[in-house]
């Protein structure tokens, strides 16, 4: 008999990083492993069927990013003997004194852990020994490469690309806030950039439509260089139409949007808020005028070489050693 892995997560629609990365995580379990999946939709299942998805596995993988919710599995786990690991989707250290414990004391707890980037690893180093520091990257589906068709939004692109010198490109996940009540994806801040360069466009994908709902409920104009779309999509065609993708944020883990720009040969701009990966161009995290001096002096690069860098591999060689070891 197989054995068995439980995976728990959410998936898309709507599409924000950790349920892409669970995406296709789940997708390439179920066509190359040869190790049984399970897969607990947080979206979908009801929570007190878990217990019973846990008791049927012989590995447990969490992909929750509610700090006390995650523990409380973590605990149940171990109490009934079930082997447990988690992957922290974000910057280890950045909540409030309670939250920030109850991320430790999952680190200790756990069989294994897995980091997303080096300074969270470093501190994580710290509080467990058993743990690991893997991207969250994993090359795109093949469905993801494609807009719907007869989608307004294939049209309103193609008008940017042929009226603007420079086509941007940025994301976001609903309007959050991080500790210091910062808008964690920087839209507003870009907005304002971006009206004083009539010459330059830009992107701004946001599937939950909040941001749409909060210009409207502000009586805010967004200019005509500056397109929003508020309808579910995949965002990787949405880079491959722009010449850069920007990363604008306060906080951050390893950003899917930032490794897939890099794997599509794309310029990118980053705040360093956190480590960025080779091939970044970066600008001080809060710092305004150097974003915009960056964007400012951007040029399309033809140095960049694309680089496959897959997460994959080294997740499933942690599940063998858990499930045959």
């Amino acid at each position: 008999m197989k054995k068995k892995i439980l995976i728990i997560g959410k998936i898309p629609p709507p599409k924000g990083g950790v349920g892409i990365h669970v995406e296709r995580l789940v997708a390439k379990l179920k066509t190359e492993s040869e190790i049984k999946l399970l897969f607990f939709d947080m979206r979908k299942e009801k929570w007190y069927f878990l217990p019973f998805y846990i008791k049927k596995s012989r590995l447990v993988h969490i992909h929750v990013s509610n700090s006390y919710l995650r523990l409380i599995i973590i605990i149940y786990c171990r109490l009934i003997g079930i082997k447990v690991l988690f992957t922290f989707h974000g910057n280890f250290g950045r909540y409030n004194y309670l939250r920030n414990f109850f991320d430790i004391m999952s680190l200790k707890l756990s069989n294994h852990s897995i980091l997303i980037n080096k300074r969270s690893y470093n501190k994580a180093l710290k509080h467990s020994k058993n743990i690991s520091m893997i991207t969250a990257f994993m090359p795109p589906l093949e469905s993801e490469f494609f807009l719907p068709k007869g989608n307004y939004i294939c049209e309103k692109i193609s008008h940017l690309r042929a009226s603007y010198k420079t086509l941007f490109c940025t994301n976001a996940n609903a309007i959050t806030f991080d500790k210091d009540k910062t808008e964690i994806y920087g839209i507003f801040k870009l907005i304002d950039i971006f009206k004083l360069f009539p010459n330059l466009a830009l992107i701004i994908s946001d599937a939950s439509g909040e941001y749409t709902e909060y210009f409207k409920r502000q009586d805010i104009c967004i200019p005509s260089n500056i397109l929003l779309i508020n309808t579910e999509h995949s965002f990787i065609p949405i880079i491959n139409k722009s010449d850069c993708f920007i990363r604008a944020t306060s906080t951050d883990g390893d950003s899917l949007s930032i490794r897939e720009a890099l794997f599509l040969q794309k310029s990118v701009i980053a705040s360093d808020c956190v480590d960025r990966p080779s091939g970044c161009i970066l600008y001080k995290t809060g710092d305004s005028k150097d974003l915009k001096n960056t964007i400012m002096n951007i040029k399309h690069r033809n140095d960049l070489i694309k680089v496959e860098i897959n997460g994959y591999s080294k997740v499933y060689s942690i599940y063998k050693q858990f499930i045959y070891g």
